[in-house]
């Protein structure tokens, strides 16, 4: 996708999924809907299923009951499993799980193959500018704290502009003033480039940024 297509949400539509992690029952019956373009907040106690309810929208694990769809089309349902990089999905978990290797520069850069050279230089740009980390650009993730590695990871995720975009507390390591700004960066943002928002929120400031809530409860 290159920066001139823009981003148009995927309708994301849960129906009846369960998972089960060998005696432990993650998600029982979870059914839901998210409008192209809508936002969700998940709340819930730790161990109620939220990230694992996210693992399974990516296709990162795949359901023991019920499906999920995008569009209209089902990813993942029993036996059947759309590999991740087919959703158009943009993600960030706990673990920012950058590449090593790489700068935070060229982390973000990686979802950028096939736009345009000074496209994908403006993006990164803008990006890097908006989450604070354009004089950390040039650093490998060993040389980031755990706040700044969340912002790395949030700006890969970004930087394609995904239609859906899956955040499972990507700012708990962020002091307050920071966790504020990139909450308002991240509904800006998701507002203006139409994507489709999860977000796993733990506190109503969160939960806030987004049009819907649903409550998991701890089984």
């Amino acid at each position: 996708m290159n920066e001139e297509c823009g981003a148009l949400g995927k309708l994301i539509e849960v129906q009846q999924v369960g998972k089960r992690f060998g005696a432990v029952q993650a998600l029982e019956g979870i059914s839901f809907s998210v409008p192209g373009g809508g936002s969700l907040a998940l709340r819930g106690p730790s161990g109620s299923g939220k990230t694992t309810l996210l693992r399974l929208i990516c296709g990162l694990e795949e359901p023991d009951r019920g499906q999920v769809a995008l569009d209209g089309q089902v990813v993942s349902q029993p036996g059947r499993l759309a590999p991740p990089w087919q959703r158009g999905i943009g993600a960030v978990f706990q673990k920012p799980a950058l590449w090593p290797h790489l700068t935070v520069r060229q982390n973000a850069a990686f979802g950028l193959t096939g736009w345009g050279k000074q496209q994908a230089a403006a993006r990164l740009d803008e990006l890097l500018d908006a989450v604070d980390l354009s004089k950390l650009a040039e650093r490998y993730p060993y040389q980031l704290s755990g706040g700044e590695a969340q912002r790395a990871a949030l700006l890969r995720a970004l930087a394609p502009r995904p239609p859906i975009l899956l955040l499972d507390e990507p700012f708990a390591n962020l002091d307050p003033a920071l966790r504020t700004s990139m909450l308002a960066f991240v509904q800006q943002t998701q507002q203006a480039e139409g994507a489709t928002l999860i977000l796993v929120a733990h506190d109503d400031e969160s939960a806030a940024i987004c049009t819907q809530v649903l409550y998991l409860e701890k089984r």
